[in-house]
C-alpha cells in the first residue's frame, strides 16, 4: 500500500491495539508491520515539508508583487506551522528517549540510562507534557543523584 489515509492508519492501529491484552505477539507483528506501511506511505506523501516550501515561495512572490502585508501572513502562516512541527517532533523525541532510558534502568545499564534521560530532558519540556513517563525517569535519575552522592561523601 503506498498511500494510506487516516482513516485506514486509525483501522489498522484498531486491529493491532485489540490484541494487546489478549495475544501480544500478533499485536507486536501487526504494530510492525503498520510501522512498516506507514513509512512507506509517508516516503510516497506530501508532507509539512511541502507545504512550508510551497508557502515560503507563495510568500517570496507575493512581496515581489507588492503585496507585503499579504506576504508577511503567509510567512507568519508557515513560521506558526513549523513550530508546530518542530514542538511536536521535539516532545516526541523526548518521551522515545524517555522511554529508551527507562528500559536501560530496567536492564540494569544505568550509565547508558543517565546519557539517555540527559537527552530526554533537554529534547522535551517536561512541564508542557508532565507524563508518567518523565515522572518515573526524573524519579530514578534522584536515585542514582542520591546514591552517587552518598558514595562521594
Amino acid at each position: 500500500m503506498s498511500s494510506m489515509t487516516r482513516a485506514q492508519w486509525t483501522a489498522l492501529m484498531r486491529e493491532a491495539t485489540s490484541h494487546l491484552t489478549s495475544d501480544t505477539d500478533k499485536a507486536a507483528f501487526q504494530l510492525t508491520d503498520l510501522v512498516e506501511r506507514t513509512t512507506a506511505a509517508v516516503e510516497q506523501s506530501v508532507e509539512a515539508w511541502h507545504v512550508r516550501q510551497t508557502l515560503s515561495l507563495l510568500a517570496e512572490i507575493e512581496k515581489d508583487r507588492g503585496r507585503l502585508e499579504e506576504s508577511a501572513r503567509i510567512d507568519l502562516e508557515s513560521a506558526s506551522h513549523a513550530e508546530a512541527s518542530a514542538v511536536e517532533a521535539r516532545q516526541t523525541a523526548a518521551t522515545a528517549y524517555a522511554n529508551a532510558a527507562l528500559r536501560h534502568f530496567e536492564l540494569g545499564q544505568e550509565d547508558r540510562a543517565m546519557q539517555l534521560a540527559r537527552r530526554a530532558f533537554e529534547a522535551g519540556d517536561v512541564y508542557r507534557d508532565p507524563s508518567i513517563v518523565f515522572e518515573t525517569l526524573l524519579s530514578k535519575v534522584r536515585k542514582v543523584r542520591q546514591a552517587e552522592s552518598m558514595g562521594s561523601a
